[in-house]
């Protein structure tokens, strides 16, 4: 199942608040945009093909959501209508790739986020850990039912990338 991007961008634009309820009419989409929602979303939201815009958008991303944005992973309608308050009419976006490092010496936590963000780059689990915290990661691990032991070096690898 494949969200479509253009039409839940095109809403947020429009500040439409009630993109969620009508973006999710079937339970595959529904999972879908929950998935996406927390970070692939806002990618698209603050890119745009003009640099200019692009850093107005960002800017406006952290004034408007940003803040206690990763306390809200449980609450994919709220972080949708966060997003739709940031809309400013039409903007050509652009999903612009986060650069980065390579991840692999972070395997355990690269292979946990995949089993929740399949497409999830490995450059971009690194930006994917500054947008969220520790909590999210365990109640990952718990929805996964991770052992005790295969804990450990996730929580490690996330500190070291959020240091």
């Amino acid at each position: 199942m494949k969200l479509d991007i253009s039409t839940i961008l095109s809403k947020l634009d429009q500040n439409d608040l009630r993109v969620y309820s009508s973006i999710g009419d079937t339970s595959e989409t529904r999972d879908e945009l929950n998935k996406n929602i927390s970070w692939m979303i806002p990618q698209w939201m603050t890119g745009s093909h003009d640099p200019s815009q692009q850093r107005n958008l960002v800017i406006l991303f952290d004034e408007l959501c940003n803040t206690g944005w990763s306390t809200f992973y449980k609450h994919p309608e709220l972080q949708a209508k966060l997003l739709a308050t940031m809309g400013n009419g039409r903007t050509k976006h652009k999903f612009h790739r986060p650069s980065g490092g390579k991840i692999s010496k972070y395997p355990d936590l690269t292979n946990l986020l995949r089993d929740h963000y399949e497409d999830i780059r490995d450059e971009e689990v690194v930006l994917w850990c500054h947008y969220n915290d520790i909590a999210v990661v365990e109640d990952m691990m718990d929805q996964v039912g991770m052992s005790l032991d295969a804990r450990k070096p996730i929580r490690v690898q996330f500190k070291k990338v959020t240091a």
